[in-house]
């Protein structure tokens, strides 16, 4: 803080963060440091005696990143005069980031041409449109909300649904994340969410694509509300939205043969309420609610649709944050979550024949009769303390340590009947079906501890980070020893002669980073890190219960002694500031994942209860390797056009793109891949843009452009759908490229503000999905053709899909 005529350093300046009771007084060098500043959108005031009160107004507060407000002057003033107020205007270059990191705030996120926050992750450089981040698998990324995980523990999925009204910021970190940050082998999805502040504020809408005339519709209809604002001046404020949607799904028109639209139907909501105890101690009380019923829709189904069972995923959050600065260097955050979730699939009633589980047509194509044998009702509750201690041990050092327990009761209950298929989808009826079902109940306990330090060097914008971290998991449970003993000819009996406890499992994970400036406009960055992921629990525990294991019926079965998957990743980048406000970075990087799991199958016999498979394990023996080039330009604080362009050359192989590759490849006949192939999600070459425009009079457009070259697939030919052509010709797993891919989504709004008494606004926007209605293939049949014999729609992404909507606030 300096003097702006002088420049000279000004002293016992009061500064306060608006809307909170949090501030400082700048020292003898014009310094000041605060604490424990919430993350979002804040504005700081300065203020003494003999100068006029600056307002500084938009400074962006990050997580887990410190905020600086550099060359803050004062005008003197002898009398008292309005407040100066400025617009914060962020660095170009983050240069306390020594990983690949993005920001996202709420505003951009409402204008983009997205439906949730998931959908945010594959407008990136580096990640797949299926959202596999620099080559890993879908569930290699842990999503956070406001810090803490909500993934489901048993399929490692996002495991919950957030209002799109309550997104207030997204930090997506792709590479080098820190120590804090585990069990996530690709990358963090840390969503922020809004709160009141200390001024009311609403909003309501809805938006549908459901329009007379429209052919290209999927019978959609979304409506949201949200609202917040003080309690109390300053010390207690609140924030809710709620959100629900119905959908008829892009199969509306077969659906609606068999049953009532909408198909899908979900329904959120969120609620916090944060309060401040004095300037040192604060606390957060959140919520979240969460349901979804839908139906799936299968082609070779599309005769006998309500022979397919419903689906409905409930979920419930809570979690208390609280924050305690201790001193000037010192806070301290204690929280406490606590998530419950239920999944159930509703199936038939079993087959009243011996003749097989379903009626097929003479070609065995289309199921024309029959209930899918699946019903599932899983449970899982977790409860999660979490503890941290930041301290600024000197002007240059920071010291982070926290640690995290989870505690968890799971319990899985399924019963599952599969035919035996061919590899090219024929149905094998004669064979006994394969049975997946199992039941358990387990209370694991996973944790962790981490040390993390950041040291500025004494280059203005160098730095070191370096961490630690440790995490265990104790599986609770033990692992039968199965013998299998003949009882009659060619007919075998699982016998369980004993059970050895699963051992206690644990991962150092150590984490290095470094960022320094080449020149004022060029900053460069590296780290490498070893970075660990225990697996889902059904890889652990399905298939181990004694009632599977007594009657044989389980095709495959859990190892709860299955190591964590782990790691190792580089990369190392440049960032370039060019004028004006645009930033453009090059990044390498490289990947090597090992322990991935995979199924091996055991003790193949010709057992009447098994068919000719025997069953099979998840074990670690999959591995993958990914490297690649991203180069991206970024403009956040243009007039007009912000946005970034990116173009990521990459190449993503491994050994298996599944965690069921063994028990399929056995099923099919194929020995299992002993060199590296390309993965289904290798994306050779990506073209990205995402555009905010803003050309004036109310009117904004967020538009999303990207361009990649053909995915992978197998060719191996069958004329008959049983045998292949040329049964000499080796199988090689993804032989062959589909098409190039091409996709074009726009989201253009118009503001009307008005100023009757209360400030409001009226926003109205058409959503459209691929524009120009390409063609894109999304899978094709192991003889080359779009769909495979049936012509299959769902082997095409969507058509052109446009919903209209309507937004009100009151500000």
């Amino acid at each position: 803080m300096r003097d702006a005529e002088t420049g000279v350093s000004l002293p016992g300046v009061n500064v306060l963060v608006e809307g909170t009771p949090l501030g400082a007084v700048t020292d003898a060098s014009g310094m000041f440091r605060i604490l424990d500043v919430p993350s979002g959108i804040v504005c700081v005031r300065f203020r003494i005696v003999g100068y006029r009160t600056l307002r500084v107004t938009g400074v962006v507060v990050r997580p887990d990143l410190r905020t600086r407000l550099d060359r803050v002057t004062l005008a003197a003033a002898a009398l008292l005069m309005d407040p100066v107020e400025v617009k914060a205007q962020p660095p170009d270059i983050q240069k306390d980031v020594t990983g690949s990191a993005v920001r996202v705030s709420g505003d951009r996120f409402d204008r983009m041409p997205v439906s949730g926050f998931t959908d945010i992750l594959p407008t990136l450089p580096g990640v797949s449109g299926s959202g596999n981040v620099r080559g890993g698998r879908e569930n290699e990324v842990q999503v956070l909300l406001n810090g803490l995980p909500v993934r489901d523990a048993l399929s490692g999925d996002t495991g919950i649904r957030i209002p799109r009204a309550a997104v207030g910021q997204m930090e997506i970190q792709t590479g080098g994340y820190e120590s804090e940050y585990g069990n996530a082998l690709s990358g963090v999805v840390n969503v922020i969410t809004r709160s009141g502040g200390n001024r009311f504020e609403a909003a309501a809408g809805g938006e549908t694509d459901d329009f007379r005339g429209i052919r290209q519709t999927d019978r959609a209809s979304r409506v949201e509300a949200s609202a917040g604002g003080p309690i109390a001046a300053s010390r207690l404020s609140y924030f809710a939205a709620v959100e629900s949607e119905g959908s008829g799904t892009r199969w509306w028109q077969d659906f609606r043969k068999f049953q009532g639209l909408p198909v899908s139907r979900e329904a959120s909501g969120f609620a916090r309420i944060d309060g401040r105890i004095g300037p040192s101690v604060s606390v957060s009380a959140q919520t979240l609610l969460s349901t979804r019923r839908w139906r799936d829709y299968e082609f070779s189904w599309r005769y006998n649709l309500d022979g397919l069972p419903g689906r409905t995923r409930d979920a419930a959050w809570a979690a208390v944050l609280g924050s305690w600065t201790l001193s000037k260097r010192t806070v301290l955050n204690l929280d406490f979550n606590w998530c419950r979730t239920r999944s159930r699939i509703g199936g038939g009633d079993p087959p009243e024949t011996d003749a097989g589980l379903y009626t097929y047509d003479f070609f065995l194509r289309y199921v024309l009769s029959g209930n899918r044998q699946w019903r599932t009702d899983d449970r899982q509750s977790i409860g999660i303390v979490r503890g941290t201690a930041t301290s600024q041990v000197n002007e240059r050092s920071l010291v982070k340590a926290g640690f995290e327990i989870q505690f968890y009761r799971i319990r899985g209950d399924v019963e599952k009947l599969e035919p035996q298929t061919t590899y090219f989808g024929r149905p094998l009826p004669d064979r006994p079906p394969l049975d997946f079902s199992t039941r358990y109940s387990t209370s694991p306990v996973s944790g962790s501890l981490y040390l993390q330090t950041r040291h500025e060097l004494k280059r203005e914008g160098g730095l070191i980070s370096a961490g630690i971290r440790w995490d265990f998991l104790d599986p609770r449970a033990r692992r039968p020893m199965v013998e299998w003993i003949p009882v009659a000819p060619e007919e075998y009996e699982g016998r369980v002669v004993r059970r050895t406890p699963a051992s206690f499992k644990s991962v150092i994970s150590p984490r290095l980073g470094f960022s320094a400036p080449l020149t004022p406009d060029l900053q460069m960055f590296s780290n490498i890190g070893w970075y660990a992921q225990f697996p889902a629990f059904q890889f652990l525990y399905a298939g181990l219960d004694n009632r599977a294991l007594r009657n044989g019926m389980s095709v495959i079965k859990g190892n709860p002694d299955l190591n964590p998957e782990t790691n190792q990743v580089w990369e190392a980048g440049l960032k370039r500031a060019l004028p004006p406000a645009g930033v453009l970075s090059l990044t390498l990087f490289s990947k090597q994942s090992r322990n991935q799991v995979d199924a091996k199958t055991f003790v193949p016999t010709n057992s009447r209860v098994l068919g000719d498979y025997g069953f099979a394990e998840y074990v670690n023996h999959d591995r993958t390797e990914a490297s690649g080039v991203e180069i991206a330009f970024a403009r956040e604080r243009g007039r007009r056009v912000n946005g970034s362009v990116s173009y990521t050359i990459m190449k993503a192989e491994g050994l298996g793109g599944s965690e069921d590759r063994g028990i399929r490849y056995y099923e099919w006949g194929f020995p299992l891949a002993t060199r590296l192939y390309p993965l289904s999600w290798d994306q050779r070459h990506t073209f990205k843009a995402a555009l905010d425009l803003t050309p004036g009079g109310g009117l904004q457009a967020g538009v999303y452009a990207e361009f990649h070259s053909p995915l992978p697939y197998t060719l191996y030919p069958s004329r008959d759908g049983f045998t292949p052509d040329d049964p000499d010709r080796p199988f090689v797993p993804n032989n062959r490229r589909m098409k190039p891919w091409r996709m074009v989504n726009v989201k253009a709004s118009w503001t009307l503000r008005t100023g009757i008494r209360v400030p409001a606004a009226a926003v109205f926007y058409v959503d459209s999905r691929n524009v120009f209605n390409e063609r894109n293939v999304v899978w094709m049949d192991a003889s080359g053709r779009v769909g495979g014999e049936l012509g299959d729609p769902s082997a095409v992404c969507p058509f052109r899909r446009t919903r209209a909507g309507l937004r009100l606030e009151f500000k």
